[in-house]
């Protein structure tokens, strides 16, 4: 089902989240990376649910629980039968004690309208990652 993906990640790395050309900064600077949004340089830290929603729409497997509805415009969706699964395995993935709820997870996600990396959409269970966040994304995916 939805845990197929649990064991690719070590848990030992941090996601390395690099974006634009920050290359001689970035060097100065190893432990940290540019935020997509305010190009400010922040303390290096785990992976952020954006990367790890990005990463599971990008696997086959977990298309029962998250898919792209238009992966062009960065729109994805949510399964209703399997979102607590997913939220279950961002829980692990984040090394949490207790479980991780949708509802929880669903509050980091309104948190993110906040601050500009994904918007929800107008329709169940969907949404959208910004215009720039998308571009980092897929740019950190080209580069594997």
């Amino acid at each position: 089902m939805c845990f197929s993906i649990e064991n690719s990640w070590s848990g030992q790395h941090a996601y390395e989240w690099h974006c634009g050309s920050h290359s001689e900064e970035y060097r100065q600077q190893p432990q940290a990376w540019p935020s997509p949004h305010d190009n400010q340089w922040v303390r290096k830290r785990k992976e952020r649910l954006f990367q790890f929603l990005f990463e599971m729409l990008q696997t086959p497997s977990m298309r029962s629980c998250i898919w792209w509805v238009q992966s062009s415009s960065g729109t994805f969706q949510f399964s209703s039968q399997n979102k607590e699964s997913l939220a279950q395995l961002w829980g692990r993935r984040k090394g949490n004690r207790k479980p991780m709820t949708y509802q929880k997870m669903a509050r980091a996600l309104r948190n993110y309208s906040r601050t500009g990396e994904i918007h929800k959409v107008k329709r169940k269970l969907t949404y959208r990652f910004d215009e720039k966040t998308l571009k980092c994304l897929q740019g950190d995916s080209n580069t594997k």
